[in-house]
C-alpha cells in the first residue's frame, strides 16, 4: 500500500490535472468562431449564439419547394385511395389503400408543420394551381384519368387504380432523387430521414402493386415464373426462334428468295415430289417380274410335190 507521502503526491497530481483542464476549457471558450467570407470578402467573427442559429436553420430553397410540391402530390394519392373501398373486393388492394391513407396523411401533417416552423407557406403550390404538365412530370393523374377511375368498378377499377398509383409512387421516388442530387439540399437531418422514408416505403408498395397488376393481366405470359416447367418452356421456345432465324439467315446468304409466297410454293412442291417418289418406290416393290417368253418353233419349209417321195 502507498505511504502517506504517496497519497499526498496523488492528490497534487489530480489537482494539477483539474487545473490544466479548466485552463484549456477557458481557452477554448475564449477562442473566436470565424466564418470565412466569399472570395475577396473579409471573414466574420461569430458569437456562439450566432453559430448555433446558422447550424439550426440549415435548409435550402430546394427543400422548401420539395415540401410544397409533395403536399398536393400526397393529397391526390389520398383522393385515389378513398375510392377503393366502394369499388373493389380485393383484400390486398384494400390493404394497400389503407396503408396509403394512414401514412400519407401523417406525412402531410409533418410537411405542413415543417414549413410553418420555418416561416414558409404550405399552400404555395396548391393542387388546383399546378399545371397539367407539371402534374404529369410528378407522376400525378390528370383530371380525365381521375374521372375515369371514379366511374369504373370491379376488375376495371383495380387495373386503373394500380396503373395510376404505381406511376404516382414512381413520381414521388423521382422527386426524392432530384432533391438529393441538388447541392446543399436535405442537410437538415430530420428532412433527410423523412425523404429516405418516402423513397423506401413507396418503393416497397410499388413492388406489391406490380405483383397485383400482373395477376389481373389477360396476357398468359404475365404469370410466368422461374421454375422447371415455365422456364423450361420459355427456353425451348427461345431456341426454336433462334433456329428459325438461323435458317432464314442461311437462306439469305445463299441468295434464295424467302418471301412467304415462294416459301409456300417451295414447301408444296417438296411435298408433291415426296409423294411421287414414294408412289414409285411402292409400285416397284409390288410389281412382279414379267413371265418368261417361250421360244416359238420355226415353220417347216414347204416341199414341192415333184420332190415328194411316197
Amino acid at each position: 500500500m502507498p505511504s502517506l507521502s504517496g497519497y499526498v503526491k496523488i492528490v497534487h497530481l489530480a489537482g494539477a490535472a483539474l487545473s490544466l483542464t479548466s485552463v484549456l476549457s477557458a481557452t477554448a471558450l475564449a477562442s473566436p468562431i470565424v466564418l470565412p467570407g466569399a472570395p475577396g470578402q473579409p471573414s466574420q467573427t461569430l458569437s456562439p449564439e450566432d453559430a448555433v442559429k446558422i447550424t439550426d436553420t440549415s435548409f435550402s430553397p430546394a427543400d422548401v419547394s420539395f415540401m410544397q410540391m409533395m403536399i398536393p402530390h400526397h393529397a391526390q394519392a389520398l383522393e385515389m385511395a378513398d375510392l377503393v373501398e366502394a369499388r373493389t373486393n380485393q383484400p390486398a388492394l384494400l390493404n394497400i389503400a389503407g396503408r396509403i391513407k394512414a401514412s400519407q396523411s401523417d406525412e402531410i401533417d409533418f410537411m405542413e408543420g415543417w414549413l410553418t416552423d420555418r416561416g414558409e407557406s404550405p399552400m404555395a403550390h396548391a393542387h388546383h394551381m399546378m399545371s397539367m404538365h407539371h402534374k404529369m412530370e410528378m407522376g400525378m393523374a390528370t383530371d380525365d384519368q381521375m374521372a375515369a377511375l371514379a366511374a369504373s368498378e370491379s376488375v376495371d377499377f383495380d387495373r386503373q387504380f394500380l396503373t395510376l398509383m404505381i406511376r404516382h409512387h414512381e413520381g414521388a421516388v423521382d422527386m426524392v432523387k432530384d432533391l438529393l442530387d441538388k447541392p446543399g439540399s436535405a442537410y437538415d437531418p430530420v428532412l433527410y430521414e423523412f425523404v429516405g422514408d418516402i423513397k423506401n416505403d413507396q418503393a416497397v408498395e410499388i413492388d406489391q402493386m406490380n405483383g397485383l397488376l400482373v395477376g389481373l393481366s389477360d396476357d398468359p405470359r404475365a404469370n410466368l415464373k422461374a421454375g422447371l416447367m415455365d422456364a423450361g418452356i420459355a427456353i425451348k421456345n427461345m431456341t426454336l426462334v433462334a433456329s428459325v432465324i438461323q435458317t432464314t439467315l442461311s437462306k439469305c446468304r445463299k441468295g434464295q428468295n424467302i418471301s412467304p409466297k415462294n416459301t409456300k410454293k417451295e414447301s408444296t412442291s417438296k411435298v408433291i415430289t415426296k409423294k411421287v417418289i414414294t408412289k414409285k418406290v411402292i409400285t416397284r416393290k409390288a410389281r412382279k417380274p414379267p413371265p418368261r417368253k417361250r421360244r416359238k418353233s420355226l415353220p417347216s419349209r414347204a416341199v414341192p410335190a415333184s420332190d415328194r417321195h411316197y
